[in-house]
């Protein structure tokens, strides 16, 4: 199931997170784990470190970018905490059965980042 939800005209559905096998939209992720509560600017980097962390992005109509969801686990728990968001970022731990970064880091553009820091 695909769920679109919107923020200023953008599709969260455009943007996806891998982990393993498995493939997950940024809407889903949104409306499962309880995340419309968020405010705006918490979705917004949500989008944009997908963004800027694209490892393929698929063109065409309907425009995909994708990410490694350990890497946008790790940065959502790290931008929650930031914003005294800690317990909306027990959803996303919960929701997310995946690692939280990669051995203690997280690549977020060109820069490796340590968990914890």
């Amino acid at each position: 199931m695909v769920i679109q939800t919107k923020i200023k005209g953008r599709a969260y559905g455009e943007y996806i997170a891998l982990y393993g096998k498995k493939a997950i939209n940024l809407a889903t992720l949104v409306k499962e784990a309880g995340m419309e509560i968020l405010p705006r600017s918490f979705l917004k980097e949500m989008i944009r470190f997908v963004k800027r962390n694209s490892l393929i992005t698929i063109y065409g109509k309907d425009s995909k970018n994708i990410c490694c969801m350990y890497c946008l686990k790790a940065h959502l728990l790290r931008t929650a905490h930031e914003s005294n968001l800690d317990n909306q970022a027990r959803a996303i731990f919960t929701f997310l059965k995946c690692s939280e970064g990669h051995r203690g880091y997280y690549i977020d553009k060109k820069n490796l980042i340590k968990i914890g820091d």
